[in-house]
């Protein structure tokens, strides 16, 4: 008892050693989408829809097909508690994956020692899960928490069964109930929980711990709940997500990707023992043929091992059943390879988290049989040698799973890294031009956008994840990552100031996946800024129907209703004058600067607005116009100039009271910005100058003027 409770620390201490630099990693890659611009994260109104929805489309900017339709409520729910108690700081987040991952151990630990594995061997099992580099993934990156979560209801269901079969009538029903409630809930987090009822039914196969399985049930009686659940999972998961089981490949190179799939099982085993060479989004290119060395060999070991685990079933139950477990494991990710069909096989290191477990325990195995071995016919340094093998291995597995944790520090550190591994990945390259256009190379960016959407396109032969028609009267979604390749594509034409090419890449974009509200918004703000008003109220509209909860796109469409008017009456303006021979009147000139203004030519603008101020010194248009223009140059104490003389002019006039405590604000007069802030909200007491008021009332408060 005292060595299991030494160990179990031990094995704890391991975890947190190997996984503490993950702490200080920002929130990377899905974690963006699915954590930190996810309001179905931050709300508990949203909690009926994680057992209603996918994974990707709660929350999400995409009303229609979404790429991978993942089914995981508890997943969002584990997030959901994070939020509670961390909001949006990435610490507590990634505290929780070390945390979830030290009990995933654990439970691998008990539930070998459950099997009545040898204690060294179930000890240095553990310890290899616990530091394998291939599920660093799982733990250094926050949206990978489903698979340490779902392993512990998974692991805990095998315990479950395993001690129920182990104990009485009365304890052994009891603990089988809570085997199949763990079962559920395991589903309920992760698609490969699928698993759990094949590895139960090999564990009945091969009765690695010697029991006689009397009680409670008979074998069969025990397992049928379990393959019920299943079933009824996908039943529910399959009236949630229609088609989501729908075979959506080419049947003709269904053979080919049978044939890939036995090298794909023989890479997982040979990463299992030699992890070397991982990246994230890796890729395993269709085989063509039975004859090819790879594919013959692969289909060899595995023959071996499948004809290894029943011939052993007797005399080497544990080697048997482990052979099972690893197999059966692997099994779930066939929904990629023939659900979701690529060109060739999405083979990351993480789908290594569940078979590992049988991985580890055949290496714990093979590592206790050689020390003993060495411990009897070998002496001197040899023997020395070999007893130290284990700590060298796993000092070899922490080390680099502490360097692949830093691969998830951040958005340029992942991606830089990732497209080195991921050359054909579209999502990939996506990621690594959001990172260009964040560190303001809007041409590097283009690039990486371009090679994306090439990418995509170049795959369009195999219908990606999200292809399927749409219900009649809506577009039909023909590849995600070729839309949002080509709005990144318009961003970086945006900050370049090309609109005409940026309102080209977005259309195109739409045309690619026109369910995504985001990109019809990005749309709308293009032709905002093109001057074509009644475009961008057209599709702010479509973005609010496709999303009613997008505040911002309300906003922008109330806003840009008020443009239209404003530049309306500007050009009738402006207009009339030209028709009267009166263009250099002060009312034309000012239309003009309005209407520059309105189409984003702002420096153009506040050229005429100056003309403006000189000809009529107290224009308040005018003046409250090149206020704000120079305000948002930086030119605050200039800017306070125009605008102090808007409001002189028209005292009443909330929007003057509320520059002024703008650029009062940026010059860090607080006080004062705080007055005029309770005068915009006392000549405009609606809930956005109320607001505005508090806010500068908690950055000012106890600190006085600042200046």
């Amino acid at each position: 008892m005292k060595h299991t409770a030494g160990r179990a620390i031990l094995l704890s201490v391991l975890v947190w050693v190997v996984f503490a630099n993950t702490l200080s990693n920002d929130f990377v890659f899905d974690d963006i989408s699915v954590i930190k611009n996810n309001p179905a994260i931050r709300n508990v109104k949203y909690v009926k829809l994680y057992f209603l929805r996918p994974f990707f489309s709660i929350g999400q900017p995409t009303t229609g097909p979404v790429a991978y339709d993942y089914y995981r409520p508890l997943a969002l729910l584990s997030f959901l508690a994070d939020y509670s108690a961390w909001g949006l700081s990435p610490v507590g987040y990634h505290l929780t994956n070390v945390l979830l991952h030290m009990t995933a151990t654990l439970l691998v630990f008990f539930l070998l020692k459950k099997l009545r594995l040898n204690a060294t061997a179930s000890f240095l099992a553990a310890l290899l899960f616990a530091a394998h580099p291939a599920l660093a993934d799982s733990v250094a990156g926050v949206s990978g928490r489903s698979d340490p979560l779902c392993a512990i209801f998974f692991l805990a269901g095998c315990l479950c069964y395993v001690s129920a079969r182990q104990t009485g009538p009365r304890m052994g029903i009891l603990l089988l109930l809570a085997a199949y409630a763990a079962c559920t809930l395991a589903l309920l987090t992760k698609e490969t929980a699928i698993a759990l009822p094949i590895v139960l039914a090999a564990y009945e196969f091969t009765r690695p711990d010697g029991s006689l399985r009397r009680k409670p049930f008979s074998g069969a009686w025990a397992l049928a709940p379990v393959f019920l659940v299943a079933l009824l999972y996908f039943l529910w998961r399959s009236h949630l997500i229609p088609g989501s089981f729908a075979f959506r490949g080419d049947l003709s190179n269904l053979v080919n990707r049978m044939m890939t799939a036995f090298e794909v099982a023989a890479t997982y085993a040979r990463i299992a023992v030699l992890p070397y060479g991982l990246g994230f989004e890796t890729f395993t290119p269709l085989e063509t043929s039975l004859l090819t060395p790879a594919t013959a060999t692969a289909l060899l070991l595995l023959l071996l091992a499948g004809r290894t685990a029943i011939k052993l079933r007797k005399k080497g139950p544990h080697i048997s059943f482990f052979i099972c477990w690893f197999l059966a494991c692997l099994l779930p990710y066939a929904y990629f390879f023939l659900f979701h069909p690529e060109p060739s096989f999405f083979t990351p290191p993480h789908f290594l988290y569940f078979p590992m477990v049988g991985a580890a325990a055949l290496c714990g195995l093979l590592l206790t049989h050689i020390i003993s071995l060495a411990t009897s016919n070998l002496a001197g340094w040899r023997k020395t040698a070999v007893k130290a093998s284990p700590a060298l291995i796993l000092l070899f597995f922490c080390s680099q799973t502490v360097l692949r944790n830093t691969q998830w520090r951040d958005d340029p550190t992942f991606f830089s890294r990732m497209v080195k591994h991921g050359p054909t990945s579209a999502r990939i390259h996506i990621g690594m031009g959001s990172v260009f256009l964040n560190a303001g190379q809007p041409g590097n960016a283009l690039g990486e956008y371009a090679r994306a959407y090439e990418l995509a396109q170049s795959q369009s032969g195999v219908r990606p994840a999200s292809a399927g028609r749409a219900e009649r009267g809506r577009f039909v979604v023909s590849n995600a990552y070729a839309a949002l390749a080509l709005a990144g594509m318009g961003d970086a034409y945006a900050t370049l100031g090309e609109t005409r090419n940026s309102i080209e890449s977005y259309r195109m974009a739409l045309s690619e996946n026109a369910f995504d509200s985001r990109i019809n918004v990005k749309l709308a703000r293009a032709y905002e800024r093109a001057g074509r008003f009644d475009d961008a109220i057209d599709f702010y509209a479509r973005a609010l129907r496709l999303d009613k909860r997008l505040a911002d796109a309300a906003a922008s469409l109330e806003v840009a209703q008020v443009k239209k008017e404003v530049y309306d009456e500007a050009k009738r303006i402006y207009t009339i004058a030209l028709l009267s021979h009166q263009a250099d009147s002060v009312e034309a000139v000012y239309c003009e600067a309005l209407m520059l203004r309105m189409t984003g030519k702002q420096e153009a603008a506040a050229a005429l607005l100056r003309k403006v101020v000189e000809k009529a010194p107290s224009h308040f248009g005018a003046n409250l116009a090149l206020g704000q223009i120079l305000s948002l140059r930086g030119e605050y104490d200039t800017a306070l100039g125009n605008l102090s003389v808007a409001y002189a002019v028209r005292p009443t006039s909330a929007v003057a009271a509320y520059e002024m405590a703008l650029a009062t604000l940026a010059l860090r007069d607080t006080l004062t910005a705080e007055m005029w802030a309770a005068r915009a909200y006392e000549l405009e007491p609606d809930s956005f100058y109320r607001r505005f008021h508090e806010s500068i009332q908690e950055r000012g408060s106890g600190r006085g003027t600042g200046r």
